[in-house]
């Protein structure tokens, strides 16, 4: 469909089923995804050398690249992982390393083979004899070693995104610019004062490098900001510029904030002050793309987790918008049938004009799983009905 030219901000795996789904689709997309990740390989590669976080653009290439014809030994290779004991994942890792025949490379065509060997050894050479090795992704620390050898993460991503054979009208943005030694990282303040730093500690606090994704929690007042943070102070990266190119983009036509957390996942590519101006000059639909169920980011208090209206009111004020102003920002909220988070009382009479739209979902775990397929049909949808009422206003002078 060529008249379906999605932009989506994603974080996290959630939102990945859908993200395959557009390779599949084969339609230009844009991708971007944030670069603050604190937990596994990828926060141990930001806290020893610095630079963004790379696990969630790796994934997100990787996924779109699966429907775009690359060899599945490339596949398997850079999703591999290394044993969560730390000793066993070092001793694999220096195998992996001086072993050429390391049954991990059978499958690989002879010029992948050496491509990924070459910035393998790249990323050895630059941690430090302390790393982390414990359930490593190999795929990250390729990524890393391209990233270091070129000098910025654009080219590492250009290399990794020709290795899955994206096509030209695809990519995938990391959501801010961020220095080779740049330890950056996420924080949140709550109405009680407390601060949160640590994409980890928001979402989902654990210890080591395995992380739990399940863990139980509530965060214990409501969100008054969002901020970033550096060596204890308050710092503010700069957007991408590629990500103000796509918002503003004539050729794309409908913005998706896809589901997943709220706080860690969606919004870091967000609070930027030129970013949020340039979506709310963007005349397209813009999509809310809801989770399936509750998590710790949406749960203020046992006794109290937010609904979809109290979660479009947080994140008007995240963006500082003001709530009358909610269609610059917001058009559509896409939701789960039977969703387990509430709309709210008073949705109906405080965005009146945000359309909801039911997709099919089934259980999963304590949550819901949308039906990938048919979201992308609706999304395709929405972006139409827009193109036709566009067209119409400018035939009408």
């Amino acid at each position: 469909m060529t008249d379906f030219h999605p932009l989506i901000f994603v974080g996290g795996s959630a939102m990945l089923p859908c993200i395959e789904v557009l390779g599949k689709v084969k339609c230009p997309v844009v991708v971007v995804v944030p670069t603050t990740d604190d937990g596994g390989s990828s926060g141990e590669i930001v806290r020893t050398i610095g630079g963004p976080a790379v696990g969630d653009l790796r994934s997100a290439v990787s996924r779109l690249g699966m429907a775009a014809g690359a060899p599945e030994s490339l596949r398997a290779f850079l999703a591999c992982r290394l044993p969560v004991d730390s000793q066993e994942a070092s001793a694999e890792w220096k195998n992996i390393l001086e072993n050429q025949s390391h049954n991990i490379y059978n499958d690989l065509p002879v010029p992948f083979k050496m491509i990924v060997q070459r910035y393998l050894q790249y990323f050895d050479d630059r941690i430090p004899t302390n790393f982390n090795f414990s359930n490593g992704s190999l795929g990250n620390f390729f990524l890393t070693g391209a990233r270091l050898h070129f000098g910025n993460l654009d080219s590492g991503l250009f290399l990794l995104s020709r290795l899955w054979h994206l096509p030209d009208t695809t990519s995938v943005i990391p959501s801010s610019l961020t220095a080779d030694d740049d330890k950056i990282s996420l924080g949140v303040v709550l109405d009680t004062g407390e601060r949160i730093v640590g994409q980890n500690n928001i979402s989902h606090p654990t210890t080591g490098n395995v992380v739990n994704k399940e863990a139980e929690g509530y965060l214990g007042g409501w969100v008054e900001r969002v901020f970033f943070e550096e060596n204890g102070n308050e710092v503010e990266p700069l957007p991408h510029p590629d990500v103000l190119a796509a918002i503003s983009s004539t050729e794309c036509n409908i913005i998706v904030y896809g589901r997943g957390s709220f706080l860690t996942s969606i919004l870091p590519s967000l609070v930027f002050c030129d970013v949020i101006a340039a979506l709310c000059e963007a005349r397209k639909p813009k999509v809310f793309v809801l989770n399936g169920s509750h998590d710790r980011e949406t749960t203020v208090r046992p006794d109290m987790v937010l609904s979809l209206s109290d979660l479009l009111r947080l994140f008007l004020k995240l963006l500082n918008t003001p709530l009358a102003d909610y269609l610059l920002l917001v058009t559509h909220v896409f939701l789960p049938e039977d969703s387990r988070i509430a709309v709210g009382e008073d949705f109906s009479y405080t965005f009146p004009r945000i359309q909801l739209v039911s997709i099919p979902a089934t259980v999963h775990g304590e949550g819901l799983r949308y039906n990938d397929k048919v979201l992308v049909e609706e999304l395709q949808r929405v972006a139409k009905g827009s193109e036709k009422k566009r067209e119409r206003a400018e035939k009408n002078g």
